[in-house]
């Protein structure tokens, strides 16, 4: 099967929004000038025949029907109307027999002087009519209008031809200002919405989008804060909640992945970040700083003999009798195994060894409960700046004292500047 082709993506967000303002605009605005355009017409085309309406009840003012007797007055009387007013086009006087025939009076100008005026714009009724019409190219409005003076039998007629010529071109200048109008409102508006939008919607947009990207480079403290009360404003504090459920996540996992599971201590990678720190301090403040590596003797065979849940029980037991021994400024983690670390800041080997002594003392008078074994422990002590310059180093050392302690007989600790381990203080009660 072929592959399908990709729809090509119209740009951004940004670009469709303002494209659908744009079109908004341009629809909005057409339906307003179509409306406009209407209302303009209809508004001049009512001035027209208002204006037509002045001049027929002005000549209706001053007609008398003696004026019918007498054609050439009425004419004159028609054609001074016609210079008064030199919009119009013609004008016709008839009348209107009981058999629907128009006689026609007198006319000038345009008028048609065989009544086809009158049947322009249809059987008389009485009332004011109005019909545009062209006449000789021009557009003209025709007005029937009944003169009220009364003659016997008939009724009187008087016929304006208007000419729009003027109306339309104020009409079209009209509407040609109101679409340049229309056109610079519809494109204001076409400009301000999308920077509105901007404002509104994209600017807090890409502040969600560059915390998420501050949150993704790991600063979890990220948070909006935002009090907004739309939907931007429930985003935002889904956003807040949910950096703060992952910040919650990752000091919890950090705090895993830097604590022994068994013991509660930190783990080899906690405690070296914590030695590391102490180390800095005392190098920046000259002082003293000593580790002691300390063992469970015959660990091995606790966990042979009576099981791990018992190996575990006694590392509890070391944990427990470390933290409560040492002094609160001292460092204490499970380095692997059956090996703890233990960093004395501020004291020197002496001091350290005396606490690490209370530490074998106790655990000498505690043991694992519901079992007969007794727990002894071997340590190996080394001192800053004294036996190493350095955290590796200062491990090392340590780490060779240990292995002195343990060759020693089990049960000890050592110093690595002193030749001989220090003697236990209580017998193991499984042997070397």
């Amino acid at each position: 099967m072929g592959r399908t082709a990709r729809r090509p993506r119209l740009g951004g967000l940004r670009t469709r929004v303002a494209l659908v303002v744009v079109l908004l605009a341009l629809v909005c605005a057409g339906a307003l000038m179509r409306s406009m355009n209407a209302q303009l017409a209809g508004a001049y085309r009512q001035t027209g025949r208002q204006v037509t309406l002045a001049i027929a009840r002005s000549f209706d003012a001053g007609f008398s029907a003696d004026d019918l007797r007498r054609p050439g007055r009425l004419r004159e009387n028609l054609e001074a109307l016609q210079r008064l007013h030199p919009e119009l086009l013609g004008a016709s006087v008839g009348l209107e027999r009981m058999d629907g025939r128009i006689d026609l009076a007198a006319f000038t100008g345009r008028a048609a002087a065989d009544g086809a005026v009158a049947a322009e714009t249809g059987p008389p009724t009485g009332a004011v009519r109005y019909v545009e019409r062209t006449v000789d190219g021009t557009r003209a409005l025709l007005l029937t209008y009944p003169v009220t003076e009364p003659v016997a039998g008939s009724r009187v007629l008087l016929t304006l031809h208007f000419d729009l010529h003027e109306l339309d071109v104020a009409l079209a200048r009209r509407q040609a200002q109101f679409r340049i109008g229309l056109v610079c409102i519809a494109g204001g508006v076409a400009a301000l919405l999308p920077a509105l939008a901007t404002l509104a919607i994209f600017r807090p947009l890409d502040e969600l989008r560059l915390a998420m990207r501050r949150v993704r480079g790991g600063d979890l403290d990220m948070r909006l804060g935002w009090r907004r009360a739309d939907e931007l404003g429930a985003l935002a504090r889904e956003f807040d909640r949910m950096a703060a459920d992952l910040q919650a996540t990752h000091q919890q996992l950090s705090a895993l992945a830097l604590e022994d599971s068994i013991t509660g201590l930190p783990n080899n990678r906690g405690i070296q970040g914590h030695l590391s720190a102490a180390l800095r301090h005392a190098r920046r403040d000259a002082g003293h700083l000593t580790v002691a590596l300390l063992d469970l003797d015959h660990f091995k065979s606790i966990n042979d003999r009576w099981g791990h849940p018992v190996g575990d029980a006694a590392l509890r037991l070391l944990a427990d009798t470390i933290r409560g021994t040492v002094r609160p400024q001292d460092l204490c983690g499970r380095v692997g195994g059956d090996e703890f670390l233990v960093a004395f800041p501020a004291a020197d080997a002496a001091a350290a060894t005396e606490i690490i002594e209370r530490v074998r003392a106790q655990l000498a008078v505690t043991g694992v409960a519901g079992v007969d074994v007794l727990i002894t422990v071997s340590a190996g002590i080394a001192e800053f700046p004294a036996d190493a310059a350095d955290q590796a180093g200062l491990i090392e050392r340590a780490d060779k004292a240990l292995y002195r302690a343990k060759g020693a007989g089990r049960n000890r600790s050592c110093v690595h500047a002193e030749q001989e381990p220090a003697r236990p203080t209580v017998a193991t009660a499984l042997g070397r």
